[in-house]
């Protein structure tokens, strides 16, 4: 009828993945900024370079949600 239901497996369930995020570092200092896009870590760099900071450098790293597997399941307190 066209409203059958289909079959679906994991690959198919909207399960967040790690999020990639950049972040410009600097040898002697640190981290710069953090939390930007390919585009917005590659316009610091240049920014950071035009103002004559040395040794910086664009790091990628993957975050995801800790709270996002503690609100999977049912909660005990509510059964």
């Amino acid at each position: 009828m066209g409203l059958e239901a289909t079959p679906r497996d994991s690959k198919h369930i909207n399960i967040p993945s790690m999020i990639k995020y950049y972040r410009v570092m600097q040898a002697d200092v640190g981290c710069l900024c953090k939390n930007l896009s390919h585009e917005e870590a590659f316009e610091y760099l240049q920014q950071f370079e035009a103002l004559g900071k040395e040794n910086c450098t664009i790091e990628e790293y993957e975050w995801i949600d800790s709270n996002y597997y503690h609100r999977l399941g049912r909660d005990p307190d509510l059964h």
